[in-house]
């Protein structure tokens, strides 16, 4: 295929003319391909979502020195004293484990950060 700058078309090997709109090949696709393509394009799905009902995870707003409710996977639950904080190695900043001091028997324990199920408001 061989471009015509001053005419602004192409010519094929065959002889045939293509348009060219603003230096951009025009071609004519076969309906089947049309319909593929079509198919294949994003759409905007914004109207048949819905907003996600839940808030930020709990353990997001936890800091150094607060006191947290513990809820272990059997079911029992612990209050907590947050001693430290320890991030991800992927994203430093979003805590994964937090060591604590239970206060019911002073037991300092790492613990997972999603076990957090309350965080306790100060007096």
């Amino acid at each position: 295929m061989g471009a015509d700058n001053t005419t602004g078309s192409l010519s094929d090997d065959a002889g045939g003319q293509i348009s060219v709109r603003s230096w951009a090949v025009h071609v004519e696709l076969p309906e089947a391909v049309g319909t593929y393509l079509k198919r294949c394009m994003s759409i905007d799905h914004e109207k048949n979502t819905s907003k996600p009902q839940q808030k930020d995870p709990i353990f997001l707003h936890v800091k150094a020195g607060m006191a947290v409710i513990i809820k272990q996977t059997d079911g029992t639950w612990h209050m907590a004293d947050v001693v430290n904080v320890i991030g991800s190695a992927k994203s430093p900043k979003v805590p994964k484990y937090f060591q604590v001091k239970y206060v019911d028997n002073h037991v300092t324990n790492w613990v997972n950060a999603d076990l957090v199920s309350h965080i306790v408001p100060r007096v």
